[in-house]
């Protein structure tokens, strides 16, 4: 067996053995290790990125974006930059949550802006503040499709006859019927969309056999 060398790592300190030829260049353990050492704190890379020049309003991110919105890689996954810094705030997010924006700036990461709700939420918010008008029935759309729900012809129809009235309480009353609660095993999940992504992304036609079975409920 060839002779080996004993060096402790510069990151965590454990003691690790090499090969004479790599003594001098062999510094840690692991390349997790390596990648700790070398990597700045997540923190710091994102206020980096961030300017908040306007001290009483919106703080704005300067880095990479994914449509609208901010986004940052955290080990190897793009994440929204709203997201990252709420959880800088406050911990971590609930399952089935996201982080509104109560300036309705996308790209304002000021964690006094932000705020953890549903998808339901986020579109009455949306009706309530008027935002996007023109694309009323588009957002409707996507809405109803993120709930798991699949859109047939005549709701589209629907949907498109709303959006041309303009009237906010009959808009609040098509999203909520579209953002049905469900509940399985005795749990309550806030649509059959979060029920399929905690099924595992089960297929949504599941979901509705599941529901004729009587195996999921509707609230």
């Amino acid at each position: 067996m060839a002779h080996q060398c004993t060096k402790h790592c510069k990151q965590c300190n454990a003691e690790f053995a090499v090969r004479p030829s790599r003594d001098k260049r062999s510094k840690y353990c692991s390349m997790d290790c390596y990648n700790l050492n070398k990597s700045p704190a997540i923190e710091d890379r994102f206020w980096a990125r961030v300017d908040k020049s306007d001290q009483n309003g919106c703080w704005m991110w300067k880095g990479s974006m994914a449509g609208a919105y901010g986004k940052m890689s955290v080990r190897c996954v793009n994440v929204g930059a709203h997201r990252i810094s709420y959880e800088l705030a406050n911990g971590p997010i609930d399952p089935g949550l996201i982080i509104l924006h109560s300036c309705d700036t996308p790209l304002c990461v000021n964690p006094a802006h932000l705020r953890a709700g549903t998808h339901k939420e986020n579109t009455q918010d949306m009706l309530d503040r008027h935002r996007g008008d023109r694309s009323i029935e588009t957002r409707m759309k996507i809405s109803a499709a993120l709930s798991g729900r699949e859109i047939s012809e005549e709701t589209r129809a629907k949907f498109s006859a709303i959006a041309r009235a303009r009237d906010p309480s009959r808009m609040a009353l098509a999203v909520t019927a579209i953002s049905q609660a469900v509940e399985y095993k005795g749990r309550r999940f806030a649509s059959k969309s979060e029920l399929r992504r905690h099924l595992g992304g089960v297929h949504s036609r599941v979901i509705d056999r599941m529901i004729a079975s009587g195996e999921v409920s509707q609230c």
